[in-house]
């Protein structure tokens, strides 16, 4: 930083960010006639060493920015004395020391940002000095103890506090209700403890409450159902338990629901059908029981919808159906979430096909039963179509090939059969996952079951393939010397099929392959050099063949 700038009496605002500066911030800083400057940002440079203490003798500054550099040390305490500063922003540092002098005067503060800082201390009580804070982001230390009882009972003016991502312990505490303006509340990844305060539904201006702590215990209060500008609630990956209650359904200002991978049991409540401005609810990986509500085909303006790893009861001629009343979903992830012995008659609706704009879909693991009906080719913004594990039967539809945003298809583990449709406008499918759907059972045909056919010359042309999966299934003919056109292709599985004819040495010399499995087929003739066991031409990460080919 040139010397020649701190004698620059008229200057008020100074603003370095992004000049490529280096070295530390001088000392003159001090000592030089800028006794007017209001603003200095020398953020999101290469600057060093420490903040100098120097830097209090700035009396009439107002904002002190130099977050994203590489600065050490300790904070100084001249800072707490800047009577005048109301945004101190010290993010994305390497500070390793805070402390904050008892007798410190930084009465107008109101933006206090020290986050991605490498703090390893607790959380100053002095803090709770900081009255008139309105944002205190401590978030992604190494902050350790409990959240002291200063900061709930003295920010009264506090509208975001935001701790993620640190050591805390300890619990949530009552008080909280004291912090009157808080609006928003960042807890997840601490070890706090103990369960959620029902005081906190006496927080009524809160828009924001993230609260993914794996210790987290007991029941969700119904006190909840008080907030009711809440926007955003995220109570996840914790040891929470009991039922969901149905006064969540009167946060009407409620966006996103999630309640990821906690212990929750009993149904869903009826009542989130209420929440008519809601774009995400996900109750993934719980033990939910009963049936879908009904009442979520008037979720209007839902994108997305995980119910997965649950145990639902569908009835498929109703429930179910609602669902795609929804045509907002973006995300419909329903994967092990369906008990077996309830929903023996489920099917796939046609009504699905009306989700034109979903992008992902997951029924995997289900017992599902019946056929893809072909109205599901009308999702063309469809990227990840997964409904492998199922009991479906039948032809793969040609109307998939209709899908052409497909990237990822897998119609894995289930009992299809009939020949692979002509995929060919699906230019930016990924991974096609097939295998395995010649399924050993005394109740099905075996001789009808199976993928069948050739590799189709429709495969060859999608250029950005790097899973091909087709083993265990009735396959047959050669191995096609054109697969060597998938020039992205990664990883190719043909065991448990009846190909015959040799292996293409263009296949084996594929740049990009480096996962190939082909036993249990009718393959013969010799290797390909590269796929010899003492050759040095290639590094495979897994390569399985027969131990012994017949002559051609």
């Amino acid at each position: 930083i040139p010397s020649w700038m701190w004698n620059m009496m008229a200057l008020e605002e100074l603003n370095l960010a992004a000049t490529g500066l280096t070295g530390e911030i001088p000392s003159e800083i001090g000592t030089s006639l800028v006794e007017n400057l209001k603003v200095l940002n020398l953020s999101f440079n290469s600057l060093t060493g420490t903040i100098p203490t120097e830097i209090g003798a700035l009396t009439a500054l107002e904002k002190f920015w130099v977050w994203n550099n590489g600065l050490t040390g300790a904070v100084p305490s001249e800072i707490w004395g800047m009577q005048s500063l109301n945004e101190l922003i010290l993010r994305e540092n390497a500070f390793d020391e805070l402390v904050i002098p008892v007798t410190g005067n930084l009465d107008i503060l109101t933006y206090l940002d020290i986050s991605e800082c490498n703090l390893e201390s607790t959380i100053p009580t002095e803090l709770g000095n900081l009255v008139n804070l309105e944002r205190l982001d401590l978030g992604n230390n190494k902050l350790i103890g409990a959240i002291p009882t200063e900061i709930y009972d003295g920010l009264v003016n506090l509208k975001v506090l935001n701790l993620v991502q640190n050591r805390l312990t300890g619990p949530i505490q009552t008080n909280i209700k004291n912090m009157s303006s808080l609006q928003e509340l960042y807890l997840r990844g601490n070890s706090i403890t103990g369960t959620i305060p029902s005081e906190i539904g006496e927080l009524l201006d809160m828009r924001a409450l993230w609260l993914d702590l794996r210790e987290l215990t007991g029941a969700l209060p119904s006190e909840l159902g008080l907030l009711k500008k809440l926007r955003d609630l995220y109570i996840n990956n914790s040891e929470i338990s009991g039922s969901i209650p149905s006064q969540i359904g009167d946060m009407e200002s409620l966006e996103a629901l999630s309640f990821e991978n906690t212990k929750l049991t009993g149904v869903i409540p009826t009542e989130i059908g209420n929440l008519s401005v809601l774009k995400e609810l996900d109750l993934e990986n719980n033990k939910l029981t009963g049936t879908i509500p009904t009442e979520f085909g008037n979720l209007s303006v839902l994108t997305h919808l995980f119910l997965g790893l649950n145990d639902f009861e569908i009835d498929g001629s109703n429930t179910f159906p609602n669902v795609t009343n929804i045509v907002t979903l973006a995300v419909l992830d329903l994967k092990s979430a369906l008990r077996k012995d309830i929903s023996d008659n489920f099917m796939i609706p046609t009504e699905l096909g009306r989700l034109i704009n979903l992008i992902r879909l997951d029924l995997t693991y289900n017992y599902i039963t019946g056929i893809i009906p072909t109205e599901i080719g009308n999702m063309e913004n469809l990227e990840v179509l997964s409904l492998s594990n199922t009991w479906i039967t039948g032809i793969i539809p040609a109307e998939i090939g209709n899908m052409v945003s497909l990237k990822n298809l897998d119609l894995s583990n289930m009992i299809l059969s009939g020949n692979i449709p002509d995929l060919s406008g699906l230019i930016d499918l990924r991974t096609l996952t097939l295998g395995n759907n010649s399924y050993d059972d005394a109740s099905y045909d075996k001789s009808s079951l199976g993928i069948s056919g050739e590799i189709p010359g429709s495969l060859l042309n999608l250029k950005n393939l790097t899973v091909l999966a087709l083993l265990n299934n009735k396959m047959t003919g050669p191995i096609p010397s054109e697969i060597v056109g998938l020039s992205n292709l990664e990883t190719l599985l043909l065991s448990g099929n009846d190909f015959t004819g040799s292996i293409p040495a263009e296949v084996a010399n594929m740049a990009s392959l480096h996962t190939f499995k082909c036993k249990n087929t009718l393959i013969c003739g010799e290797l390909p050099p590269a796929m010899l066991p003492d050759s040095n031409d290639k590094v495979w990460i897994e390569l399985s063949l027969p131990p012994n080919l017949p002559v051609c």
